[in-house]
């Protein structure tokens, strides 16, 4: 999975999309994806979409048939197939489409994830919306939020105690390298 990551760009649908997004047969029940949307490993971002696709069921896939939503799955009779709930109107994009496209369908159609297929229509993966807004940010805003918060803990005590703000405390939050993080403010 890997090596076939690193053959896109960055940028594109490809090099952002995990390859373990929840695929299942179009005869699984709606029990078996609303039991594939608890698994706690998942980003809320997966967990909010199934793909239903040919065998094999295991990324580069068969057919991609459809998407089926956790709002549709939730009030659904769990003896119900999936095939009854795709939805085929979400047009996936190749892996090769660029980062300003997939913004555009993430804002157009209000997506969380977005299913990647290959020419041959075989699902390749999905794009979170996680995926897309950690590649239209800084690569140092993490560090950012992060002083931010120290800031906001320490300078207003708003949770109660009276920390200092200081290089040794914020140091200790920023895993004890105070010049690293005073560097980077």
């Amino acid at each position: 999975d890997i090596r076939r990551l690193l053959t896109y760009d960055e940028l594109s649908a490809g090099g952002m999309m995990t390859t373990e997004p929840i695929v299942l047969p179009p005869d699984a029940t709606v029990a078996d994806a609303l039991a594939q949307i608890r698994n706690p490993d998942l980003s809320p971002a997966l967990a909010s979409q199934v793909y239903v696709t040919r065998s094999p069921m295991e990324t580069p896939t068969g057919r991609y048939l459809g998407t089926c939503h956790f709002q549709q799955l939730r009030p659904t009779p769990p003896a119900t197939l999936v095939s009854a709930l795709v939805d085929t109107n979400m047009m996936p994009v190749g892996p090769d489409a660029p980062l300003h496209v997939i913004t555009r369908y993430f804002a157009a159609y209000n997506l969380v994830a977005l299913p990647v297929v290959d020419e041959n229509n075989h699902l390749l993966g999905a794009v979170t919306v996680d995926d897309v807004i950690d590649h239209m940010l800084p690569d140092d805003w993490r560090d950012e939020v992060i002083y931010q918060v120290l800031i906001d803990r320490f300078h207003d005590g708003n949770d109660g105690n009276n920390y200092l703000l200081n290089r040794e405390n914020m140091a200790r939050y920023h895993g004890g390298d105070w010049q690293g993080l005073e560097e980077k403010l």
